[in-house]
Formats: structure tokens, C-alpha cells, sequence
């Protein structure tokens, strides 16, 4: 239920961001890189096709950033080398002996 309501209230935030940044960013300040959106030139390629870049550039960055550099003690099983028949705080993933 969480879950549920984290992921809705992201949906809800986010949709306020976009029409927030198409608002005072793309009709504002960079309006003569989204001009041509609104006026197409009937070239393949547009100004406007800029904010490709502009937005996944820095989106892609905190994502590979939030995948390598992840949380202290995200990646503790890389250095966990100890025998699971060793290791007492470990489940015991079957009833068989260990000499079997």
C-alpha cells in the first residue's frame, strides 16, 4: 500500500514538474530552442529536439551515479567470502547434511 502511494504521489509531483518546466523553461528562457516545436520547418531534425539532450544528459548521469555509487553496504556480498556450512548468521537453504 505503500508502494502504491509513494509511486502515485512521484506521478502526481512529476506531472506538476514537466508542465512547471514547459511552462517557464520552454516557453521562457530557451523559447528559441522550442520555437521551432510550435512552428515546424519540416526539417527531420528541430532546435526544439535540443531538450533531448538538455534533460537526459543530466538524468542519465544520476542514474549511473545512484547505480555505482550506491548506498554504504550496498555492495557487502562482493566482500562476504565466507561458506555458507561456515557461517552461522546465514539461512540454511536445504535439510541436507553438509557432508552430502
Amino acid at each position: 500500500m505503500i508502494f502504491l502511494i509513494s509511486m502515485l504521489l512521484t506521478f502526481a509531483v512529476m506531472e506538476g514538474v514537466t508542465w512547471l518546466t514547459h511552462k517557464y523553461v520552454m516557453h521562457g528562457f530557451l523559447w528559441y530552442l522550442h520555437e521551432d516545436h510550435h512552428q515546424p520547418t519540416g526539417h527531420f531534425f528541430e532546435k526544439n529536439d535540443a531538450f533531448f539532450l538538455i534533460f537526459a544528459i543530466p538524468s542519465m548521469a544520476c542514474i549511473f551515479y545512484g547505480t555505482f555509487n550506491a548506498m554504504p553496504g550496498y555492495r557487502d556480498w562482493e566482500t562476504d567470502r565466507k561458506s555458507t556450512r561456515l557461517n552461522s548468521s546465514h539461512l540454511k537453504l536445504s535439510r541436507m547434511p553438509s557432508s552430502a
